[in-house]
């Protein structure tokens, strides 16, 4: 199964995270996501102003694992918890400091800090759904007793590596973590700090919560003060090395995530083969009616001279006719690019991603995206008046799930995340300017209020597992100066 997040990454960027779930039993997971972008034509986004190269320029992809999910009650609780792993793996270092070539110790301490931050994240958000005030006490109960258990828990092993025997690094290593650690622990504390007010839960269980968590940051804050981490911010200040070293530490720790990818042309060899065809071909005519008019006329007279002439006019333009036919075959039966996808070292290939991108036309769409696209009424009448062009991105990704769970043996693969950030910032251009003025009369006044011009940008995400197939629909409300939201509109599955 794949599960999607479409939101905004910036108000230029849209960002869509698939998540695939690999399945026990099976060897490979094979998806093919089909993304189409339904643009309004007066955004004069077409296969002629708009290229594959542009389409390219704008998208980003990262691969990487999906962290495991674990509660925050059990990061630190019962043998191969999270925090049980990094402990042994920290006690084997102390005792052989060689064992850090393999970077068991690295990675540990890097999965550690990762699961840390989402099961806060996932805690913090679980709060934000409920509702009901004693589910809501009792889950902001358990984040308050047990967040600091297991920050406690990790900082308890600077004791065990405060030895000879650990080098500067792996000490540094281990600071990293202590760091990033703190960064959540605020972060995630100042969010649940927000959402307090906001539920229906008695004012002084809100006064109580308030207090708790204010106590939780102060303590991250003077803690980190302490030991000179220079991650601490400054009232009146632009916080730049706060952010820049958040930012580097979050990376940093994340990396053990990512999956290496090597990006190559799919097609190269196919385009190149039938590129010769049409120059083959094209010389062919030419030839054939060089040697005809020779025959008939003969060397050096004006008519083989006029009829050379034309056939190298010719030549030119039947080269380029069989270019773009090929071009058309090759973008509906193969892929622009193919990623190739590693476990760190470039030798473990584990699968690929092939990515395709192409202006479609509306006739050549399923019943099921006609459907699915046009969903209600208003939207219909949009599509009939103004006309679309429809942007399609392609997507098939294969991994070898066996391959990848035996290698990464010190957690649960759960799944692959491929995150995809896609810039807009080209569609804007040609949007009108997005205040308005609009009259308005009421209790016998007549004035003008300030109206906000929009865009919808629709998209429908078909996935293709199997012989399951299931269909997701968005739409991005845009103007000129960037992204206000996106709405999700349905889903169905055949």
């Amino acid at each position: 199964m794949i599960e999607e997040i479409v939101k905004i990454h910036d108000k230029h960027q849209i960002e869509i995270k698939l998540n695939y779930k690999l399945e026990e039993n099976k060897k490979f997971a094979d998806y093919i996501i089909d993304t189409y972008m339904f643009l309004p034509n007066s955004l004069d986004i077409n296969r002629e102003t708009y290229s594959k190269q542009n389409f390219y320029n704008n998208i980003q992809s990262y691969i990487r694992l999906k962290t495991p999910t674990v509660l925050i009650q059990n990061l630190v609780k019962g043998e191969c918890s999270p925090f049980d792993r990094l402990e042994k793996i920290v006690e084997s270092v102390v005792k052989n400091s060689t064992r850090f070539e393999d970077s068991d110790y690295e990675h540990q301490i890097q999965i550690y800090c990762s699961i840390f931050k989402s099961a806060l994240r996932d805690h913090v958000h679980f709060i934000e759904e409920k509702t009901e005030s004693e589910d809501l006490e009792l889950l902001i109960d358990k984040y308050i007793e047990e967040v600091p258990k297991a920050v406690i828990a990790y900082r308890g092993l600077r004791a065990k590596i405060t030895v000879p025997t650990l080098t500067d690094s792996q000490f540094t290593i281990f600071t990293f973590g202590d760091e990033y650690i703190s960064l959540m622990t605020e972060y995630f504390s100042f969010q649940l700090f927000e959402l307090i007010p906001k539920k229906k839960i008695s004012d002084e269980s809100k006064k109580k919560y308030e207090k708790q968590l204010i106590d939780i940051i102060k303590f991250e804050t003077d803690y980190r003060r302490l030991h000179k981490y220079p991650s601490i911010k400054k009232d009146g200040s632009d916080n730049e090395e706060f952010l820049y070293r958040r930012s580097v530490l979050k990376k940093y720790i994340s990396s053990i995530l990512f999956l290496n990818v090597r990006t190559q042309n799919d097609n190269k060899v196919m385009e190149q083969l039938l590129y010769s065809i049409a120059a083959g071909a094209a010389m062919i005519f030419a030839t054939s009616v060089a040697f005809l008019t020779q025959q008939t006329y003969g060397n050096f007279t004006y008519p083989f001279f006029v009829a050379l002439v034309v056939s190298y006019m010719f030549k030119d333009r039947i080269k380029e006719l069989m270019r773009g036919y090929f071009n058309q075959k090759i973008q509906s039966k193969f892929y622009d690019h193919k990623t190739d996808i590693f476990i760190n070292s470039r030798d473990k290939n584990i699968g690929f991603a092939k990515e395709r991108v192409s202006f479609v036309s509306q006739k050549y769409l399923s019943d099921s995206i006609k459907k699915i696209r046009n969903i209600d009424q208003i939207t219909s009448l949009d599509n009939l008046v103004t006309g679309e062009n429809i942007l399609l991105y392609r997507k098939n990704i294969k991994i070898n799930s066996l391959k990848l769970k035996k290698y990464y043996k010190n957690f649960t693969v759960e799944g692959i995340n491929d995150i995809i950030r896609l810039g807009i910032a080209d569609f804007l251009k040609k949007m009108d300017n997005s205040e308005t003025l609009l009259h308005f009369y009421k209790e016998s006044q007549h004035k003008k209020i300030k109206g906000d011009r929009v865009y919808h940008i629709n998209l429908v995400i078909q996935y293709k597992m199997d012989k399951v197939i299931e269909y997701r629909r968005f739409r991005i409300v845009a103007n000129r100066e960037g992204i206000k939201r996106i709405e999700k509109v349905g889903d169905s599955s055949f």
